[in-house]
């Protein structure tokens, strides 16, 4: 069986969102796992936008811009970046193609694109002319810094449309009374598929108390049960869902190790917090330190989307797959070794 797709299953939402950003910004609010990237690029494909992520830029205005130039330059012409200097017909076939695009931004377009932008180099600069109002999509838009949400809010008011995914404990950093885009922009958020949903899309192809079950486990969250779904009928759909299930687990082991291993970058008590959130254990239990440290450790995980808040004081690993690979690692010799004192700590 054919599982269905993030599109399909919220083709409605999909629908909705291709409308609204032909008037105004839109800001989707989704959980990690409900898949809103992937309904982003298709409305990338859809309307030949570009797709920003401050994360990989490290929330540095001058990397989203040298980002952005690298894809409109793709865009334009069909060499890679790299071999836009060279000698030959077709460079300078490229080269003149960009010549017509950036006019006078010419240099300074390949200069960023190839080396680090100059200071004065900006998102607006590197879109260019950019000819119909194009889609712009930010994935984990409230990482970006306040004076890249001010430009974006100029651009989106005279000659771009703009899509801005963030979770729903962030949307009002975006969309807030104080937020750059406040009355300028549509809040919508991402719905949880019912049981019913499932049922219908999968034309009960699973027996209702297995597909509840695994419903329970990823939270509801569209993405991460089609991952496993798609596990499952890959292989054999007569053997149970719990294979697919730890087989999706397992495929988190290197990002759990990652992720253990960049958490004290964030904050000292961050893999602590963690370990503890894995367990589910409450995270202002940890023995003999302040609560406003941890309080400062979870906003910090927060703002990376690596946990949420379901609701008040209550917190929890925004992966439901990833909280079990962490959970499964600290009792082995692998984390052991990573962290043998944190392992170790009361």
């Amino acid at each position: 069986m054919t599982t269905p797709t993030i599109e399909r299953l919220h083709a409605g939402l999909l629908a909705l969102l291709a409308e609204r950003i032909e008037t105004d910004p839109v800001i989707l609010g989704a959980r990690v796992g409900m898949g809103s990237p992937a309904l982003a690029a298709e409305l990338l494909r859809e309307t030949a936008g570009f797709m920003l992520d401050p994360i990989t830029a490290g929330g540095d205005p001058g990397l989203l811009a040298q980002q952005l130039t690298q894809k409109v330059i793709a865009r334009v012409q069909p060499l890679p970046v790299t071999a836009l200097e060279d000698p030959g017909r077709e460079a300078e076939r490229a080269r003149v193609a960009l010549a017509r695009y950036y006019s006078s931004d010419f240099a300074p377009a390949l200069a960023a694109a190839t080396g680090p932008a100059d200071s004065d180099w900006t998102i607006t600069r590197a879109l260019g002319p950019s000819p119909g109002n194009p889609l712009l999509a930010v994935r984990d838009a409230h990482r970006l810094p306040a004076t890249v949400l001010w430009e974006l809010r100029e651009l989106a008011s005279t000659r771009i449309r703009l899509l801005l995914l963030t979770s729903p404990e962030h949307h009002l950093r975006l969309h807030g009374r104080d937020a750059p885009f406040y009355g300028l922009s549509a809040y919508v958020e991402m719905p949880t598929l019912s049981l019913v949903n499932w049922s219908t899309a999968l034309v009960a192809q699973l027996p209702t108390e297995a597909l509840s079950e695994l419903l329970r486990a990823t939270r509801y969250r569209t993405a991460i049960t089609l991952e496993i779904l798609e596990r499952h009928f890959e292989h054999d759909a007569e053997r149970p869902l719990a294979f697919a299930f730890f087989e999706a687990i397992d495929a988190r082991n290197e990002r759990a190790r990652e992720v253990l291993s960049l958490a004290r970058s964030i904050h000292e008590l961050a893999p602590r917090l963690l370990l503890a959130l894995a367990a589910g254990q409450a995270p202002y239990a940890i023995h003999a330190e302040r609560s406003d440290r941890i309080a400062l450790a979870l906003r910090r995980l927060r703002e990376h989307s690596l946990i949420e808040q379901p609701q008040p004081r209550s917190w929890q690993i925004a992966d439901p797959l990833l909280a079990a690979a962490i959970n499964r690692l600290s009792n082995g010799e692998s984390y052991v070794e990573l962290y043998p004192e944190i392992a170790s700590s009361p």
